[in-house]
């Protein structure tokens, strides 16, 4: 028998024995709640599956209430497949694309051709903000010749001369 007690250790077994009592009763109130949703779950309208032939698709079961997509990838064919609500049976539409479907599809840029014509404007708008920037360079260059002129060498422009250069340049 244990002569001298340790309050640390009654603490720590009072405490998980709280907390196993708590967790048994939560578990006890999940158990005796019904769990009752009035909002049923969405259904998806529509489910797309790849098939080889128009006979795989033909034997897919359909619910009711959504439409599937078969895209035919041996042929290129999109068939879809519903329940026709009126009679109970499945009905079976078949999409052919067309030469127009092909050219409409070249028509769409791709990655490639979005990212080369990003680079080319990215590129213009380097060009004239670096046409700019050596405009201004010169134009900062003439002041300065202008107002070292008086001199007679490149001094560096106190900020009194670049104003008054600066005023000068705007008559």
């Amino acid at each position: 028998m244990n002569m001298y007690p340790n309050p640390m250790l009654d603490y720590q077994r009072n405490n998980l024995l709280a907390q196993q009592q708590m967790i048994q009763n939560q578990l006890n109130q999940l158990d005796s709640q019904r769990q009752f949703n009035p909002y049923p779950k969405a259904v998806d309208p529509f489910h797309v599956k790849q098939v080889g032939s128009i006979e795989e698709a033909k034997g897919w079961p359909v619910d009711p209430g959504v439409i599937y997509l078969f895209p035919d990838t041996g042929t290129g064919d999109i068939y879809l497949k519903r329940l026709n609500t009126e009679n109970g049976k499945s009905e079976l539409i078949t999409y052919k694309p067309s030469d127009n479907d092909a050219a409409l599809a070249k028509e769409v840029p791709t990655m490639e051709s979005r990212l080369d014509s990003i680079e080319r404007k990215i590129g213009e708008i380097y060009e004239s903000i670096s046409s700019i920037a050596k405009s201004r360079a010169a134009d900062v260059q003439s002041v300065r010749h202008d107002a070292a002129g008086d001199v007679g060498e490149d001094a560096p422009l106190k900020s009194s001369e670049i104003r008054s250069s600066k005023q000068d340049a705007r008559r």
